[in-house]
C-alpha cells in the first residue's frame, strides 16, 4: 500500500519516470510510471496479480482449457512464481486448470524453449 500511494504522487508531480525505492518494491526496478500502471486494483493493465491478495476478476469465466507456464526466474513477477501460480491456481477451476513453472527459465524461456514446446504439446495431447 506504501508503494502504491508512493507511486501515485511521483507520476501526479511528474517523476513517473524516476525509480521506486527498492525496499518498498521487493527489491525490484519499477519506475513509479509502471508501479502505478501495474498494481493499482482495477486499472487498465489489472489482467494479472501484481498487488497481494489478488482477485483475477476473469477467472470465473473460464470454462476451457487452461495452461499457465511461467518461468522460474520470470523477471516481471512481483513475488516467487510459486505463489503467482498459486493465484492461478486457486482461482481457476481445477477443471480447465493446468500449471508449469519451468525450472532454471525466465520471462522468454531462453534455453528452454523444447521443454516448453513439449509442455504445451503435452498439454493439447490431454485436451483436445
Amino acid at each position: 500500500k506504501e508503494a502504491l500511494e508512493l507511486a501515485g504522487k511521483m507520476v501526479k508531480r511528474g517523476r513517473g519516470g524516476k525509480l521506486m525505492p527498492q525496499n518498498l518494491v521487493d527489491g525490484k526496478f519499477w519506475s513509479a510510471e509502471r508501479f502505478w500502471s501495474i498494481a493499482r486494483e482495477g486499472a487498465n493493465e489489472d489482467t494479472f496479480p501484481y498487488y497481494r491478495n489478488a482477485k483475477l476478476s476473469w477467472a470465473k469465466n473460464i470454462k476451457k482449457p487452461f495452461l499457465v507456464i511461467i518461468g522460474e526466474y520470470e523477471q516481471h513477477a512481483d513475488r516467487p512464481t510459486p505463489e503467482l501460480m498459486k493465484i492461478f491456481r486457486d482461482q481457476i477451476s481445477a477443471k480447465y486448470f493446468t500449471g508449469k513453472i519451468i525450472p532454471g527459465t525466465d520471462h522468454g524461456f531462453k534455453g528452454k524453449e523444447k521443454e516448453m514446446a513439449r509442455v504445451i504439446a503435452h498439454w493439447i495431447g490431454k485436451v483436445a
